[in-house]
């Protein structure tokens, strides 16, 4: 075989096995990308599952504080915070809302974020005395008219995600009406699956 030839048989190889590496190696990256990007869209829709069926439980429960602006008795207490009168009456009211709501606590907490009076306010973690102007969800209430957030409660330690509104008489803004809604039993389905699902 003349060395020419030769030489041409061996570019012809090398050209060869380049042009299939090549071919391979675009080959791969096509089907990685296609896998990562079905991988992205179920990860999507596994996450907006999850997100809907968050906001669906909580949108059963934002509605409450809402409604303690029309507990003349509520209104009357951040008036008069230190009547012990209307401080039992309002305990017992917003324990006997909690009970059938099923909420975790229903408290009111004056301009000053100390709370008034609370559903637990029998129990050793009652609210009652408490300064949580500290809170997010107090700030925003003050400064916006409502706030919403999730945090492990200070007072109990349980994590819950907390809604509140302000509470006016007269345009004049008195206090807020918070309330804390365990999420347990999602995050127990959640804790069920093999998705890590972290909530912030």
């Amino acid at each position: 075989m003349k060395p020419a030839s030769l030489a041409h048989q061996i570019w012809f190889w090398i050209g060869f096995a380049a042009i299939t590496a090549a071919i391979l190696t675009s080959a791969y990256v096509a089907a990685d990308r296609l896998g990562h990007e079905r991988l992205r869209r179920e990860g999507l829709h596994r996450l907006e599952l999850s997100a809907a069926a968050l906001e669906s439980e909580l949108a059963k429960y934002e509605f409450l504080p809402d409604l303690l602006t029309l507990e003349r008795d509520v209104i009357l207490l951040l008036r008069n915070p230190t009547d012990s009168n209307l401080v039992r009456a309002v305990n017992d009211r917003l324990e006997g809302i909690n009970q059938a709501t099923h909420t975790s606590v229903l408290y009111i907490l004056d301009n000053n974020g100390i709370a008034l009076a609370s559903s637990n306010w029998n129990e050793e973690a009652s609210f009652v005395g408490v300064d949580l102007s500290y809170r997010p969800y107090f700030q925003e209430a003050m400064q916006h008219g409502s706030g919403r957030f999730y945090a492990i409660g200070t007072t109990s330690g349980i994590p819950g995600f907390f809604f509140a509104r302000a509470l006016s008489d007269g345009g004049r803004t008195l206090g807020v009406g918070a309330l804390k809604v365990s999420i347990d039993h999602l995050e127990r389905t959640w804790a069920g699956t093999t998705d890590v699902v972290v909530l912030a």
